[in-house]
């Protein structure tokens, strides 16, 4: 799969009006434009504006364009202020579902990689893919139910599965890959990683780091050798 992805950030001017919150994203939100512009024009005309009407990712037979922080909430699901679509989810519009034919069967199918590689960033299954219609009862997206949402979500699981094979991750993003198992197993009996996850309390792998807690694992590193080495004077090792 080679799917090309490209940011096109969102004027700082333009927050208030079409991302104004902060957001950990939940889930994925599929949409389709019902126009006939490619991504590029989709993600120019809706940062340009004034409508509180927003999306992430715009794609294409091309490309995805991405025109929303994904760490900031879009108004895209029709679910309110507080809806889960529009402040838990990752807003896909698949583009030239007003075109239809091949045009809009490669933007399609672009949307399903996008969607899958999504997914697999962050360790999710195909239950995380939801629709427009799901939050409002809208008919969208339209040409992509006409043809069977069942159908589409059999395109993405196909992808995510190809991801998972030639990148060897498992599905649990919790777990991780055999070439740094090794390295977590020993980090963790070192007392250098406390994890806090129900399914496997001693990973985290989708978690951030934050400053503090990178200087919390060099700090644990360095007592853990220095324990080692019989030269550690000072007190617990937490």
């Amino acid at each position: 799969m080679s799917l090309k992805i490209r940011e096109v950030a969102m004027p700082r001017s333009q927050y208030a009006v079409k991302c104004p919150y902060e957001m950990t994203p939940t889930r994925i939100v599929i949409h389709n434009t019902a126009g006939k512009a490619s991504a590029a024009n989709e993600i120019a005309y809706m940062q340009s504006n004034a409508n509180q009407v927003s999306f992430h990712f715009a794609v294409d037979e091309e490309e995805a364009v991405l025109g929303s922080p994904l760490n900031r909430n879009c108004w895209h699901s029709g679910d309110g202020a507080t809806g889960k679509g529009n402040r838990e989810g990752i807003a896909i519009e698949i583009c030239r579902s007003a075109t239809g034919g091949e045009l809009f069967a490669r933007a399609e199918e672009n949307g399903a990689e996008l969607a899958a590689i999504l997914l697999h960033e962050r360790g999710w299954g195909i239950d995380r893919v939801t629709k427009h219609q799901d939050y409002s009862g809208k008919y969208c997206p339209h040409r992509t139910l006409d043809l069977g949402w069942d159908r589409f979500l059999g395109m993405v699981q196909g992808k995510l599965d190809v991801l998972e094979t030639t990148s060897g991750a498992p599905v649990d993003g919790n777990v991780p890959h055999e070439w740094a198992k090794e390295a977590f197993d020993w980090s963790i009996s070192a007392g250098i990683l406390k994890g806090s996850s129900a399914e496997h309390p001693d990973y985290r792998l989708n978690d951030g780091v934050t400053r503090e807690e990178m200087i919390v694992f060099l700090r644990r590193a360095v007592v853990w050798i220095l324990g080692t080495l019989g030269l550690w004077k000072g007190g617990d090792q937490s």
